[in-house]
């Protein structure tokens, strides 16, 4: 798509189609549980974002990075991961960025994911000094 667009192509076009794709992503991510999805999500509407911001894509980039840090929080514990902790921790903090933004359109699950968040801080916290030594 990047390509695309330096050959001319319009960027709203190509944020729209990176967008359906990011919620296409975020859709089998959701019926899956597979963090690949969630990550094939957010790369995809990080893409659509950058080529032109909107609430649609600002919302479903905060949906997968809570989704992905909550299955991430999860198996970090039970496989003692450093790993798994920091990427918890991280998409997390994209969470916070970008669900505020995407509250603009669809302000009661951008809040409800945002008061879920602090619930996950101190568990997250806690495996990155436990796992990451």
């Amino acid at each position: 798509m990047n390509q695309a667009k330096a050959a001319g192509a319009d960027p709203a076009g190509l944020s729209q189609i990176a967008l359906q794709q990011g919620s296409n992503a975020f859709k089998a991510g959701q019926a899956s549980k597979d963090r690949v999805d969630f990550q094939r999500a957010i790369k995809f509407l990080q893409l659509s974002d950058q080529l032109q911001s909107s609430a649609d894509a600002k919302f479903l980039l905060g949906a997968s990075a809570f989704s992905l840090g909550q299955s991430a929080v999860n198996d970090a514990n039970d496989k003692k991961s450093c790993d798994l902790a920091r990427m918890a921790r991280d998409a997390f903090n994209l969470a916070s960025i970008n669900l505020p933004a995407g509250g603009q359109k669809y302000p009661t699950e951008a809040a409800q994911l945002m008061t879920a968040i602090p619930q996950f801080t101190p568990a997250v916290d806690n495996e990155v000094k436990r796992f990451c030594k």
